[in-house]
């Protein structure tokens, strides 16, 4: 069943943070299962006669790396102001979307592409249904999502039926990001990334033994 109804508008400034634990450790965990090894072989290699230069280039530049990542994590947040809000992504740059380009909302429960439980997600719309900002109950609590849907005076239409990704695709691929609407080339995408990844490594390795 869908329904629509109007919300509230709320005056002030509000500063709302993600649940960064929630994608912080997978993040950090698989750096480290997928780095570390790596560069401890090298290292060991190259202490045994190899080329200590090409690895310890490639570390510093991990490292550089990582710590802008883990910046610019610490910096996501999304600002409510009078005027509309202000969303500090996690790796995107930052965005400003006045209050008159939002139109409507969407809220409703995506059922996990891995498992068979629901995320609730909020899509806040602008007059031609193109996505302005997109809160995941993964990083989002529903607190969060209220408190956004209080801070606009738009419709929300509520959809109470779960809904899977191919689904959402199909009534409403607008919404969307890229990758979900074209989940192949999606995949592909970031096939080609670990290869450039494993190239790279295998690059450094050469260096070191050489």
């Amino acid at each position: 069943m869908t329904t629509t109804a109007p919300a509230a508008r709320a005056v002030g400034t509000v500063t709302l943070q993600p649940f960064r634990q929630r994608y912080w450790l997978p993040i950090v965990g698989s750096l480290v299962a997928a780095v570390v090894p790596v560069y401890i072989t090298a290292f060991v290699i190259a202490s045994t006669g190899g080329r200590i230069v090409p690895v310890s280039v490639a570390a510093a530049v991990t490292l550089v790396i990582a710590a802008l990542v883990a910046w610019r994590f610490s910096r996501a947040r999304l600002v409510l102001q009078a005027g509309g809000m202000v969303e500090h992504g996690l790796l995107g740059r930052t965005r400003t979307t006045p209050r008159e380009a939002v139109a409507s909302a969407v809220l409703l429960a995506l059922y996990d592409t891995q498992s068979v439980q629901t995320r609730r997600q909020l899509f806040v719309l602008d007059a031609g249904e193109r996505t302005l900002l997109r809160m995941s109950g993964a990083s989002w609590s529903d607190q969060h999502m209220r408190t956004v849907l209080r801070h606009f005076d738009v419709l929300v239409e509520t959809i109470d039926t779960p809904m899977t990704l191919h689904d959402l695709r199909h009534t409403r691929p607008g919404i969307l990001r890229w990758s979900e609407r074209h989940p192949w080339r999606g995949n592909l995408l970031m096939i080609s990334l670990g290869l450039v990844c494993c190239v790279s490594i295998a690059i450094t390795a050469t260096l070191t033994i050489g």
